[in-house]
């Protein structure tokens, strides 16, 4: 299957706003891991809503694990674009590990380095919750579960290939993903 999709911010310039209104968005709650209720986005295009099953793109936003938003305005024209193209889309919510970080609260370069690769860690299982939240939802939203996809921006972008660094490499974290899954 494919690895890892990177995106590009300079993408989102070239599209169109006239697809914003023949796409159709529902937000899921797909986990709940502590205090936190993590959702995801759904995009989709009632043009392309029935025809066959349709491949899928899980996305994770930027912002350093410190910031950023599923539903940030700077993806919206990527989101529409790519439903109207009929590929169901999946901005989801992810942990932010580094958030409220100041440095006062950082020891040394190597505590850094730490909370930076916690970060990520939990970016990645969110990513694999999400996963599976979607994979076991594919028939019901017409979604062909061998074209599940994913990309990133920034920091989403990190998550994304360590997610699959993870999986390809048998991580026991990977096990959060549906049994034989492949991006």
């Amino acid at each position: 299957m494919c690895i890892a999709i990177l995106w590009l911010l300079t993408m989102s310039s070239a599209m169109s706003l006239s697809a914003a209104p023949k796409v159709r968005c529902e937000s899921h709650i797909y986990s709940i891991v502590d205090s936190d209720t993590l959702r995801l986005d759904h995009y989709t295009s009632a043009k392309c809503a029935k025809g066959g099953m349709r491949p899928a793109l899980i996305f994770m936003f930027g912002g350093g694990f410190k910031g950023g938003s599923r539903s940030a305005e700077q993806y919206g024209d990527f989101f529409s674009w790519l439903a109207m193209e009929g590929v169901d889309l999946f901005s989801i919510d992810y942990r932010l590990g580094l958030k409220g970080l100041t440095q006062e609260s950082i020891s040394s370069p190597e505590d850094f380095v730490a909370k930076l690769g916690g970060a990520v860690q939990m970016a990645v299982e969110d990513l694999y919750r999400s996963t599976a939240y979607i994979v076991e939802s594919a028939k019901e939203w017409g979604i062909d579960p061998n074209r599940v996809f994913v990309a990133g921006s920034s920091a989403g972008a990190i998550s994304v290939l360590q997610g699959e660094y993870l999986r390809v490499n048998r991580s026991p974290l990977a096990a959060l993903l549906p049994e034989g899954f492949e991006y």
